[in-house]
């Protein structure tokens, strides 16, 4: 495993983010509405021995959300850069692409300022 990216030091979040096995897919949780917390984009080997990029949200509750879907990564990317340091809320969304496959990305809801000390 090699990280990419990650908003935390702590070991166990660093943990619970990349290897716990709590993590939900985020295709099985279509409608959910996420207020990031941490995120972590690493690379890993999957089942069949390819490399991938995921990544892995997580929300205020403490809940772990993952996705190897490029879309959704671009878009999160996207959305945490327009919110530059604020906390964002996304929701989890699906649709369907021009060759009738079903896939899963993110929309924005809101950006909440963080109250600067």
């Amino acid at each position: 495993m090699k990280i990419l990216e990650i908003t935390t030091q702590d070991k166990v979040l660093t943990y619970k983010l990349t290897k716990d096995t709590t993590i939900q897919p985020m295709k099985d949780n279509v409608g959910a509405v996420i207020k990031v917390k941490h995120y972590a984009l690493y690379e890993d080997v999957n089942k069949d021995g390819d490399q991938q990029t995921i990544l892995s949200i997580m929300d205020e509750d403490g809940t772990v959300r993952a996705t190897n879907s490029a879309t959704f990564q671009r878009e999160f990317k996207d959305i945490m850069q327009i919110a530059d340091g604020d906390v964002a809320t996304i929701t989890v969304v699906s649709g369907m692409t021009k060759s009738n496959r079903e896939f899963v990305t993110c929309s924005l809801v809101d950006i909440t300022p963080v109250k600067k000390k």
